[in-house]
């Protein structure tokens, strides 16, 4: 490109003579676009869809499911009480624990919900079952237990 720049003359024009070399110069890259094009395919434009435009696409997704605080409560601490009911089939005391507080925590946030209705069943058992599993316990089991969970076991009796 330089080249050209320094053949042009002070009004900006060029010489005949370089007019011609640049002509020819100007066919031959035009020829060898011409076979580059047929080795690889031409980009295509892409047209913009339709239905990203389209209002009526937004309203046939996944509705949203408005849930009642009670049942946004009572479903936080189901799951929480599934959690531990599986710790409490292995005996990880040091996992109980930790659900279990999670447990009393999730308990403290639904007041409004249990003033209403009162304690929840699945709640009542969970605890019932906490209390049997801790009985169960013997003086040998506990010998048995590592470090963290007689630690917890001490903490949940």
């Amino acid at each position: 490109m330089s080249r050209f720049l320094q053949n042009q003359d002070e009004t900006g024009e060029k010489s005949s003579d370089e007019q011609s070399k640049s002509e020819s110069s100007d066919s031959q890259s035009e020829s060898s676009d011409s076979e580059d094009s047929d080795d690889q395919p031409q980009e295509v434009q892409k047209q913009p869809r339709a239905d990203y435009y389209d209002s009526s696409s937004d309203e046939e997704g996944p509705k949203r499911k408005v849930l009642t605080e009670k049942e946004k409560r009572h479903t936080q601490m189901r799951e929480t009480v599934a959690k531990l009911m599986e710790k409490i089939k292995i005996r990880d005391f040091n996992m109980i624990v930790n659900l279990y507080e999670l447990l009393l925590k999730q308990l403290g946030k639904a007041k409004k919900v249990i003033a209403a209705d009162g304690y929840p069943v699945f709640f009542i058992r969970t605890v019932f079952m906490l209390e049997n599993l801790v009985n169960s316990i013997s003086n040998k089991d506990k010998k048995n237990f590592n470090k963290n969970n007689a630690k917890a076991f001490t903490i949940l009796r």
